[in-house]
């Protein structure tokens, strides 16, 4: 077979190319110069040749559809999720995972991954981290990861990082991306006027465009002082000093707040560094108003086969927490919490960390001129841990939204 043909609308050869090498990773080829007055797109991956022609009768191939076989179809699954294109799962098919997904104009597209290509890359990302985990232990060293981001966030280095791993630079330095941490607002029904406690606010980015895109007024605590400046610099450099501002707070001691004084309490990746979680969530049930909800993702619940040395290199960069399922909802519950809902997110984690080891690497030189070779590698290797047991469900990452009791909540 020479190559697949779909068709496609007029005029729409920009949102296939976002589809198609954007979201998909195939790479455009040039149109023969007497066919490309046609109109439409060619694109190639592996020995697939797939061409998108122009019909001006266009209805989208919603049954006939091509397979396409992939490498990490988890990686790329998420991909889709992220870009707006939720796929769908279908019967098993001897040999293969896969699933479907629509392209930006309805045509059906299948994703295959040989289970036999799957077990390999998991053998293979085991034996890695084994050895990378003997590396770390061989050192008895830890990496610096928030001190050098806070420190240098202003950069280009770590600015071109922050856009090629997220797309939307918000200036975190986690595993949220700015569609999630949007969702994440719906779900706490924050609106113009409410008043937000951020627990873990880092950069203080996230916060910032919180405040700036629902209009609601935000208080960040963080125990890194270099965070916490940032967050303040950056406040004002935005002109939300009104609506934003952020203290030097040690989440592990009482908060430094009146009772009942926020709507909604949001926690993006930072509980799993608490390790007496039900006194901080009943000062969250506290500070939090009757009705009011609160949020937190833990990336460290254990759900699969974790060695030590994958322990080691996953928690090489500060104090780390790792909890059993089920642990975080019975925490809640302890501290008067009602659980409304508990969302696997993990697979942002996986893709998150995949690109911005891949962004890394391309700032290569300006990054270890600033943080060194040993801090350099030592978080490559930690970031890879990352996507490795994030892609395998092995170190799952979960959202947990719960609500205080009170002004007609269930109880």
């Amino acid at each position: 077979m020479d190559h697949v043909q779909l068709a496609i609308p007029a005029g729409q050869e920009a949102a296939a190319r976002d589809f198609y090498a954007g979201v998909l990773g195939l790479v455009e080829e040039t149109k023969p110069p007497n066919l490309a007055t046609r109109g439409g797109v060619w694109f190639k991956g592996g020995s697939l040749r797939l061409h998108l022609g122009i019909e001006h009768d266009f209805r989208p191939a919603k049954k006939a559809h091509p397979a396409l076989l992939v490498e990490g179809l988890a990686d790329v699954l998420e991909r889709c999720r992220l870009a707006g294109y939720p796929p769908l799962t279908d019967e098993p098919l001897a040999g293969f995972n896969r699933a479907y997904v629509s392209d930006p104009f309805g045509n059906r597209i299948e994703l295959l991954e040989p289970i036999s290509h799957a077990g390999r890359r998991i053998v293979e990302s085991r034996h890695r981290i084994h050895k990378e985990g003997r590396q770390l232990s061989d050192a008895q060293g830890s990496v610096n990861l928030y001190d050098n981001i806070y420190g240098d966030f202003a950069s280009s280095a770590e600015a071109a990082v922050r856009r090629e791993t997220y797309g939307e630079d918000l200036g975190q330095s986690s595993w949220v991306t700015a569609q999630e941490w949007l969702h994440v607002a719906d779900q706490l029904q924050i609106g113009a006027g409410t008043v937000v406690l951020d627990v873990g606010s880092g950069s203080g980015g996230p916060a910032i465009y919180l405040a700036a895109q629902r209009a609601c007024r935000v208080t960040g605590v963080d125990i890194n002082e270099h965070g916490v400046r940032n967050a303040r610099s950056l406040a004002a450099a935005r002109g939300l000093e009104d609506r934003v501002h952020f203290e030097a707070v040690d989440a592990n001691q009482p908060l430094p707040f009146a009772d009942n004084c926020f709507d909604a309490v949001v926690s993006n990746d930072s509980m799993c560094h608490i390790g007496n979680r039900v006194p901080l969530l009943r000062e969250w049930r506290r500070v939090v108003r009757p009705g009011g909800r609160v949020l937190f993702t833990d990336p460290m619940v254990v759900t699969g086969l974790v060695s030590n040395e994958e322990v080691a290199v996953r928690s090489s960069v500060g104090f780390y927490v790792l909890v059993p399922p089920g642990a975080n909802e019975d925490m809640l519950r302890e501290a008067g919490f009602v659980v409304l809902a508990v969302d696997d997110v993990t697979l942002n984690a996986a893709l998150v960390a995949k690109r911005w080891r891949e962004a890394r690497g391309r700032h290569r030189e300006a990054l270890v001129a600033r943080e060194g070779d040993t801090n350099f590698e030592g978080l490559q290797r930690f970031l890879q841990c990352v996507h490795t047991l994030s892609s395998e469900k092995r170190l799952s990452r979960y959202a947990y939204l719960a609500e205080k009791p009170g002004s007609g909540s269930p109880s």
